[in-house]
Parts: structure tokens; sequence; C-alpha cells
């Protein structure tokens, strides 16, 4: 623990701490916003759900328009505008009175929100070795949940349906997070000059048909497995496993939120053990397990659907804390590559890939999985998660074998 954590820079500390409370402000005010927006605001809750979807929608065109504009001027630039953004964002949530002005807020704060985080990989994967990658990303990851879920149980406590001035607190709270966040940054993120002079010369071969190398192509399977994988989670633990929980395993509505704080607490605490199991192991190794774990959750959450009710609770609460240290190790890996994939003036285009594949499985996880428990496929959904999970842990040990040397290499880092 000590010899990873004191490797890294002091002003890259600094700037995970204002990752951290950034966090801890969106995690004060998302739980609750649908249910700001339709008790406090009076939306209907399809016009609630369809402010909210908006917001994930920006998020999925701001990403690969940061990649370029990180390209073009800068990973600092881009990364302060997106967090100023972002704070106009919260605040236009605190005086969203008129629907047009709820709209705004969603697309100011998902389009901040996603190219923040698009250019916060850049300034991450530039602050360390390329050996320190996996870790740097790992306690990034950590510390998002850490505050996320202190932001949420502190926002429970004072959450009241019939006090909307203290919800409107909640944003200027959130809003201010940012703001400090952008001053952590301003001060601790330093441009390389002669790199922002190679990227003044802005080259759109990148991505071409004709010009793709060999980068190129690795970076395309590795962000379309990435979505996949990350679309079967997101549909699981956001749309499928609370009705699993409620309806197939007959289990209480605590259970849910039992799950996912063990789940939260396995990524936080675990976070450093895995970052030291990770370390000189294969990368395609590390995405190869970190998609088993998947598959043994899932199962877990199967069986437990067939138990008894203080059993098939244990094992839903189990369930998400094995699945936790699978994405640990999913989160930990795959921006890790991604940087090391990319040329130095296509970081920001690299990374956008990346960066949308995963934000397009909030989007689309959740829907398809929608879909598909309300033509009552839930068990079916399962079983595919749980065979797709271990096909895709066959191909990528079986690839790291017969694909071209060139390749591999390129993967394993």
């Amino acid at each position: 623990m000590d010899r990873i954590f004191s490797s890294l820079k002091k002003r890259t500390w600094w700037i995970l701490f204002g990752y951290t409370i950034s966090l801890f402000g969106t995690g004060l005010t998302d739980p609750f916003l649908i249910l700001y927006l339709h008790q406090l605001r009076a939306f209907s809750l399809s016009l609630s759900g369809l402010v909210i979807g908006t917001s994930g929608f920006a998020g999925a065109v701001a990403i690969p328009i940061s990649g370029l504009l990180i390209d073009r001027f800068g990973e600092k630039r881009a990364f302060l505008s997106a967090l100023i953004m972002s704070a106009l964002g919260r605040i236009a949530y605190a005086g969203a009175s008129r629907l047009e002005w709820a709209f705004l807020a969603a697309v100011l704060s998902g389009a901040g929100a996603a190219a923040a985080w698009n250019a916060l990989s850049v300034v991450l994967a530039n602050l360390v070795k390329k050996t320190q990658r996996a870790s740097i990303f790992g306690v990034a990851f950590a510390l998002q949940n850490m505050g996320l879920g202190l932001g949420s149980a502190f926002s429970g406590l004072l959450f009241q349906t019939h006090h909307l001035i203290i919800f409107q607190m909640m944003f200027f709270c959130d809003a201010a997070t940012y703001v400090l966040f952008t001053l952590f940054a301003y001060g601790q993120i330093e441009e390389n000059h002669k790199q922002l002079r190679t990227r003044y010369k802005f080259d759109m071969r990148y991505f071409s048909l004709r010009t793709m190398t060999g980068h190129d192509q690795a970076l395309l399977l590795l962000s379309f497995g990435y979505f996949v994988i990350g679309t079967v989670m997101t549909g699981i633990t956001s749309t499928l496993f609370p009705q699993w929980v409620t309806v197939q395993a007959r289990a209480s509505t605590n259970i849910v939120g039992q799950a996912f704080l063990a789940n939260s607490i396995v990524i936080v605490l675990g976070q450093v053990i895995v970052l030291k199991i990770m370390k000189n192991k294969r990368r395609t190794r590390v995405l190869a397990a970190s998609v088993f774990i998947f598959a043994a959750g899932y199962s877990m959450i199967f069986i437990s659907g067939f138990a008894h009710s203080k059993a098939a609770s244990l094992a839903l609460i189990s369930a998400l804390s094995v699945t936790a240290v699978g994405e640990t190790l999913l989160f930990s890996t795959v921006p890790a590559l991604a940087n090391e994939l990319a040329p130095m003036q296509a970081k920001g285009r690299y990374n956008s890939v990346i960066n949308t594949a995963w934000q397009m499985d909030a989007i689309i996880g959740p829907m398809v999985t929608g879909i598909g428990l309300g033509m009552h496929q839930d068990e079916r959904l399962l079983l595919l998660s749980i065979m797709y999970s271990i096909r895709y842990t066959s191909s990528i040990c079986v690839s790291s074998i017969l694909v071209s040397p060139v390749i591999i290499g390129i993967l394993n880092g």
C-alpha cells in the first residue's frame, strides 16, 4: 500500500483530492435528482426521466468533442473549461423552476462531467510513469466510489421532500466542489509546451480506415469489448438486480441498498490489494480475470433467486461484493491500456474512444435490460450475461496465443 501511494507525486494527490471533493458534491445531488425534479419541481415522472436521460446523451456527444479539443488546445484548458461547465449546470438545476431550465441544466451537467472525466484521463496518464498507469486509474476509481458514497450518505440525512431550499443549497454546494476542483487543477497541471506545439499540427488521419495502424485496431477491439462488458454490467446493476432481489428472490428492498454499500466498500478497501496483485501481470490476463469474476458474481445472483430468503439475502450481498473485485480490475486496466496505445498527439482522441464506449453503456445497458424485463425475460438475460462473460474470458485467453505478436505486445503493455 505505502509503496503504491508514496510513488505518486504530490501534485497528483492534490488533483485526486480535488476529484474526490467534486464526486462528494455529485453524491449530494445525483441520487435524489429524480425526486427533486418530480416532487419538488412538480415535473411528471416521464419528463423527469427524460431530463436525466438528456444528461447522459449530452455526455456521449461531449466526450469525442472534448477529445478533439484536448489534442488541439491541450488537456489543461479543456479540463478547466469542462469543470466550469459542470458547475454552471449544477447552478442551473438549483433554479430549474421551468422545464427548459431543467433541460439546459442537464445538458451542461452531462456534457461538462463527461468531458471533464475524459480530460482527467489524459491528465492522470501524463502525470505518472507508464508502469504506474494501472495504479493511478485504480486509485481514482476507488476515490470516485468513496466520494459518491459519502456524499450520498450525507445527502440522505438532509433530503426532505417538502423543503425546496435545502436541496437548492445542495446544488450550490455541488457547484462549489467543481469550482474547488478547478482551483486545485489550475495550480497543479503543467502544460508541456513542446507536446502542445505538436498537438497544434491538427492531424485528422487518426481512425481513418485507409491509415489505421495496429494501435488503432487494438484500441477499437478493446473499446468494443469494453462497450459490451459495460452494457452487461450497467444493465444488471442498475435495472435487473433491484427487480431480481424483490421479485425473484423475494427479499427486502433493504438488501438492494446493503448490496450496493458492500460493493462500494469492497472497491474502496480492496483497491490496494488488487493493485498489488496486478503488479507485473499481463494486462490481457487481468482483463480476462475481471470478466471471469463478473461471471462468478452473476452466477451467485442467479442461484440466489431459487434459494431461501435468508440464504438469498446473503448471496445477493456477497454477489455484488464479488463483482466489485471485477470492477477494480476492469477500471484499472482498460484506461491504462488505452493510454499506452495512444500516440502523444492523439491522446485526447484515444481516451475519447474508450470513454465514449463506457458512456454509451450507461444509456444502452439499462434500456435493453428494461425492455427484456418488460418481456419477462429476466432469467434469460442473466443467463446470457453469464454465458457471454465466460465466452469473452475464453476469447481473451485464446487470442493471447493466436493473435499476431505485434498486437499481443501492444495489448499486454
